[in-house]
C-alpha cells in the first residue's frame, strides 16, 4: 500500500532533511510505547478494559481512513492541506489512547503508572507531527 501513497509520503521525500533529533526523538519514544504495551497483560480484571477496546478499534479505524485520504483522493484540497499532512500523525493519539485505557498493570510484577505512558506517547506524538510539519513547510 505505501507505493500508492503521494510522494510527499515517500521514504527518500518524508525523511529528507528532518533534523537529527527529532528522528530520534520521534524513533525513541515510539519503540518506548510498544515495548511498555508489551508489557501489558491481556486480562478482564479492570472495569473498563472494554471501553479501551472501542477507544482502540475506532481509533484504528480513523487512523486507517486518515491514510485512505491521501490513496484514494491524493490531489485533493484536504489531503494537500497541512491539516490533511498531519492527519495520519495526529490520528495515533486515538488508539494508542485505547490501549491506554485498556491497561492497569504490567506483566513480570514492574510497578505501573499510568502517567508514564501517557507521557511517552504524548512525547512520541510531538515529535512525530514535528516531523510531518516540518515535511509539510519544506
Amino acid at each position: 500500500m505505501a507505493g500508492k501513497l503521494p510522494e510527499v509520503f515517500q521514504p527518500a521525500i518524508f525523511q529528507q532533511a528532518i533534523p537529527l533529533w527529532i528522528t530520534y526523538g520521534e524513533s525513541i519514544f515510539r519503540l518506548l510505547f510498544f515495548i511498555l504495551i508489551f508489557l501489558i497483560p491481556l486480562r478482564n480484571r479492570y472495569p473498563y478494559r472494554q471501553y479501551g477496546w472501542w477507544i482502540y478499534g475506532i481509533g484504528l479505524v480513523i487512523y486507517m481512513l486518515s491514510w485512505l485520504l491521501h490513496i484514494i483522493y491524493p490531489d485533493s484540497g484536504l489531503s494537500n492541506s497541512l491539516i490533511g499532512l498531519l492527519l495520519p500523525s495526529l490520528t495515533p493519539l486515538c488508539w494508542m489512547t485505547g490501549i491506554i485505557y485498556i491497561s492497569d498493570s504490567y506483566s513480570f510484577g514492574i510497578v505501573y503508572k499510568r502517567w508514564i505512558l501517557i507521557g511517552v506517547m504524548l512525547l512520541f506524538l510531538v515529535f512525530h507531527n514535528l516531523h510531518s510539519f516540518i515535511v509539510y513547510y519544506r
